[in-house]
């Protein structure tokens, strides 16, 4: 074999050893089983819901004025209360492939049947994967949710979900972002089952 061709098969299993299982390409079923670090971030913006019946009962026996000023701050809630930013949680969790692969099935044994809630598959690929759902509560209005998974690599992977609550005039939002990387094979950093967790 002389040096050109020599040089071209080692180039080839080169290749071969960095792709995601090779000839199926990047799917849940090859993302790595083990020690996971996940982020969580989380902004919320918009009035605390209250049924309109339970807001007066809340507010009956206040003062004319202020019950008024209650009242009208509930109606423009939206616009009263400023968007709050929580501080981003990070913990390691141990996943087998099994728990993995419900990040691609997110609606995999949710019975919503007999719940005020609906989920639905919207699309879905072999790394990508969009969801919503929507709950009817009653007087506690409705609430309806959209999320994003999506596998960047064999280690790593983000879900992005906004839920928005509205009952009445008031409207609740909630904007959550999951970063995952995959830190080590071994989950002995974390004590108990498959799925345990441990705050970093």
């Amino acid at each position: 074999m002389n040096n050109h061709a020599m040089r071209a098969g080692v180039l080839a299993c080169l290749l071969a050893l960095t792709c995601v299982g090779c000839w199926g390409g990047l799917t849940w079923s090859n993302a790595k089983p083990g020690l996971w670090e996940i982020t969580r971030r989380s902004r919320q913006s918009g009035a605390p819901l209250l049924p309109e019946n339970s807001l007066k009962d809340t507010v009956k026996n206040l003062p004319a004025e202020e019950r008024e000023k209650a009242l009208a701050r509930a109606a423009g809630g939206n616009k009263a209360i400023s968007e709050t930013v929580t501080r981003p949680i990070t913990f390691r969790s141990c996943m087998t492939a099994a728990e993995l692969m419900r990040y691609a099935n997110p609606t995999q044994g949710v019975k919503p049947q007999g719940t005020p809630c609906q989920m639905h598959v919207v699309s879905k690929t072999s790394t990508e994967v969009v969801v919503r759902g929507t709950c009817n509560m009653g007087e506690w209005g409705t609430t309806k949710s959209e999320s994003h998974t999506k596998l960047l690599s064999r280690e790593a992977f983000t879900v992005t979900t906004t839920t928005v609550s509205s009952t009445g005039s008031q409207t609740h939002r909630i904007e959550t972002e999951i970063n995952a990387k995959w830190v080590a094979s071994s989950c002995d950093a974390v004590k108990g089952p498959p799925g345990a967790r441990t705050p970093q």
